[in-house]
């Protein structure tokens, strides 16, 4: 009996002495994993407070150093590239402080609003839009939902005049219910969209990208619309123009043929000097432009109205219907190639489709003058867009519609 119980004893014994080795182990095991972990949130905790102390300073320098340390101990630590970030801004390095932004690892909350910021920045005082549009376009892929990347995106290329990334920008903001009001004034203008400030920030672009083409076309399309204004309200008050009037108007008319000579494939040039020839009735010069037109005219739905344009000069109704339908299809809020088939239709004897389409150019220019008069086009109120969702509507876009009128109901 006594030698069973010991035997048991023994064996009882080795077990524990297993399971502690075991334990003990396992602690060990556990200690090298964790302790580098606390060494690191320790290391943080210092380097968080260091920072902060810098900043609270406005010891730029010091900071950056300070980040820069941190950056590089912890590189997925999004607090550290924000200091960094900081402390760039604070010495006026805007370029390397949006790129710390974009340092900061994707799968942290804080990537996002650090990308936003870091696009606002490249498109604010670092004064490198091409970048900044690129980081925005990026950003909507990830997060589609951010009201203000699609503002910025639309007002961009409202300023810049890029009417196809316009357009697309819109529609994709309204599919996404982000599309900010004033986006339905510069939907509807799209043709003839001309901004206040759109010579001052194509002018401040140039001085970062002095041969772009877009914001050299841009500059001297709003600059023309400026001597137009400026010729309207002189012919308005019986106003006589002045020599260095005429003298302006004839330096800026030379300066786009210069650039049309330079960027003989830009639509907005081109589309320009169509325009200038159908005014005066060139339609040979209308046609010879089209012939040498790029292809990509042929998504742009102002050039089939062009076209229409110049077979209804040469007495091809039936072309130019065709070619006005096409317009009408591809851009329904157009009123002018409504107006234009209004005249085809006039023509065919069908008054009642005549009288239709007159009543929407009707509600165009009515919808036109008032976009038109607004002293600021973010200003726009419920009353225009109640009135552009019921021509959208009458138009035959349902989408614009729909989405005007969603907006319009949730308005306080």
């Amino acid at each position: 009996m006594n030698f069973v119980r010991i035997s048991l004893l023994r064996r009882l014994a080795f077990r524990w002495k297993h399971l502690f080795g075991l334990t003990v182990i396992g602690l060990l095991i556990a200690g090298v994993q964790f302790l580098p972990r606390i060494w690191r949130d320790r290391q943080n905790q210092i380097f968080d407070r260091q920072c902060r102390e810098l900043r609270d300073r406005k010891e730029w320098a010091n900071l950056a150093a300070a980040a820069e340390s941190w950056t590089k101990s912890d590189p997925k630590q999004a607090d550290a590239w924000l200091f960094r970030a900081e402390a760039a801004q604070g010495q006026r390095r805007y370029v390397a402080a949006s790129d710390f932004l974009f340092h900061i690892p994707l799968e942290d909350p804080k990537s996002i609003p650090a990308l936003m910021a870091g696009a606002t920045l490249l498109l604010g005082n670092a004064n490198r839009p091409i970048e900044g549009i690129e980081a925005l376009q990026k950003l909507i892929e990830r997060e589609p939902r951010i009201a203000d990347a699609h503002r910025n995106l639309i007002q961009y290329y409202a300023l810049t005049l890029q009417r196809h990334r316009l357009l697309r920008q819109i529609r994709v903001a309204i599919a996404n219910d982000r599309e900010p009001p004033e986006s339905y004034v510069y939907l509807f203008l799209i043709d003839t969209l001309r901004l206040s400030n759109g010579v001052e920030m194509n002018s401040h672009w140039l001085e970062q990208y002095p041969d772009h083409e877009t914001f050299l076309v841009a500059r001297a399309l709003h600059m023309e619309e400026q001597r137009e204004a400026a010729r309207r309200k002189a012919s308005e008050n019986k106003i006589n123009p002045t020599k260095a009037a005429i003298e302006s108007t004839s330096d800026r008319s030379q300066a786009l043929a210069k650039l049309f000579q330079r960027f003989p494939h830009n639509l907005e040039l081109l589309s320009y000097e169509i325009e200038q020839s159908l005014l005066v009735g060139d339609s040979d010069r209308v046609i010879a432009l089209l012939s040498q037109a790029p292809p990509e005219i042929d998504e742009d739905n102002r050039f089939w109205r062009y076209k229409g344009q110049a077979h209804e000069a040469q007495g091809q109704m039936t072309e130019a219907e065709s070619a006005y339908r096409q317009s009408a299809r591809m851009n329904p809020l157009d009123w002018r190639t409504w107006n234009s088939l209004a005249t085809i239709e006039r023509l065919r004897g069908r008054f009642s489709e005549v009288s239709r389409l007159q009543s929407l150019v009707n509600q165009a220019d009515t919808l036109r003058l008032q976009a038109r008069g607004l002293p600021l086009v973010e200003n726009v109120g419920t009353e225009w867009l109640r009135a552009f969702a019921e021509f959208a509507k009458d138009a035959g876009d349902n989408q614009v519609a729909n989405a005007v009128l969603r907006r319009l109901g949730r308005a306080p």
